[in-house]
């Protein structure tokens, strides 16, 4: 029997929301390898200089306002007891007994010789936000009668095995079919609760745990990997530290290393699904605000790796973003063959982003909306859109241009 029914804004149509960024870096080792070498990519056949999305888009989320902020973490006990006060023995087996049978890997150890303690940890790293944190316990301590004797069963079993390393480890041996089942509904009811409410990180760059596809998150965005247009070549930089306590008449550095380097002028991309990040919001001007911050958070974002060594603070000097209704696009083919200059890269890349921009009416729909803001007077092509006065500028002018083309329509929901 279906119950009452509930209004929520939709859309059917798709927008997505491209950037694109030229931004000169100097000297620096932003995003290094396993090697402790600043990360390249092979590209148009020459090496180029490279900055993880990985690793920019951690860039980003940190200059986020923290209320848009969730936490990855394995630590899930930890965030609970700040919301519980208390974790007792029970209580800790209940918590761990719904996050395993959500999906969490859950390893227990005995912490010494005589197995009489317990160590334990939750190896699955999972963004939580602090809706999903008061879902979760608001859901314990509403089932908490049911969940008891089942986590008691699970506490047991744990015993055993800590007891008998040797043992099967197989879990929820001492669960009855009607328990297993009792189990799965209460597993999935919480899944149902921890999806709703994301926060915007969450939202735009998505949420996976391996052992529950029903835990994961689609991105709304995606964030390309940066690369120099233009061929690099590393380069060393030897230092020393002086030992300022000497013995007179000692001589010699304290310490003596070398650290990577290399300079670049990088091409910069990102997108949202509007549409997507709408179905995740359900509120157009949810939507707005959350495309504009995070404009504001891909031009005035920096990677801080080596940071203090090299003080690479620096901002793009060409921006452009566009609105288009059928697919994204990625304009890097423009730099796939390197840029050659003795005066400099950022102009003529800046021009050649132009130039390419316009390339592709020949195969997609024209934008939408088109605007770019400019540091400067580069002799660009026309690519049909306003040059913005300022950064703020361009960000007024987006969230206008997204409410003029996000449509909404009001869709009934039937709720059993």
């Amino acid at each position: 029997m279906k119950g009452k029914t509930k209004m929520e804004n939709t859309t059917s149509e798709r927008l997505f929301l491209d950037i694109h960024a030229i931004q000169t870096v100097p000297p620096a080792n932003i995003n290094r390898d396993d090697t402790g070498s600043p990360k390249t990519a092979q590209f148009g056949g020459v090496t180029r200089a490279r900055v993880s999305s990985q690793c920019w888009k951690h860039a980003m989320r940190k200059s986020f306002p923290e209320d848009k902020l969730g936490v990855r973490t394995k630590r899930a006990l930890d965030l609970f007891y700040e919301h519980l006060g208390d974790l007792d023995e029970n209580r800790k087996y209940e918590l761990l007994f719904l996050l395993e049978s959500l999906g969490f890997a859950v390893k227990i150890s005995a912490s010494d010789d005589k197995g009489e303690s317990e160590k334990i940890i939750i190896d699955s790293v999972f963004m939580w936000c602090s809706n999903n944190i008061k879902a979760f316990i608001n859901f314990y301590l509403k089932e908490k009668e049911q969940i008891t004797p089942l986590a008691e069963k699970y506490h047991q079993e744990i015993k055993e095995e800590l007891a008998n390393p040797n043992s099967n480890k197989k879990r929820w041996r001492k669960l009855s079919k009607k328990e297993k089942k009792l189990q799965l509904k209460l597993s999935q009811d919480l899944a149902t609760k921890l999806k709703d409410n994301n926060s915007l990180d969450i939202n735009l760059f998505g949420r996976m745990l391996a052992g529950n596809e029903d835990l994961m998150t689609d991105a709304s965005a995606q964030v390309a990997h940066a690369i120099s247009t233009h061929a690099i070549e590393d380069e060393f930089d030897f230092f020393t530290a002086v030992d300022e306590k000497t013995i007179e008449g000692q001589t010699g550095a304290g310490m003596i290393g070398t650290i990577e380097y290399n300079s670049s002028t990088l091409y910069r991309y990102a997108n949202i699904g509007l549409h997507n990040l709408h179905s995740q919001l359900h509120n157009k001007k949810d939507v707005i605000d959350s495309a504009q911050l995070f404009v504001d958070a891909f031009v005035k974002s920096m990677p801080t790796g080596k940071i203090n060594s090299f003080a690479h603070q620096t901002l793009p000097q060409a921006i452009i973003v566009s609105l288009r209704d059928d697919r994204p696009v990625n304009m890097i083919t423009a730099f796939e063959k390197p840029i050659k200059s003795e005066n400099g890269y950022a102009a003529p890349s800046i021009v050649k982003l132009f130039e390419e921009y316009g390339k592709y009416d020949k195969i997609l729909d024209k934008p939408r909306f088109t605007e770019y803001l400019l540091l400067d007077d580069f002799n660009v092509a026309n690519i049909g859109g306003n040059a913005a006065h300022s950064l703020n500028d361009l960000i007024v002018d987006l969230g206008a241009a997204i409410s003029s083309n996000l449509k909404e329509q009001r869709e009934e929901l039937l709720e059993n």
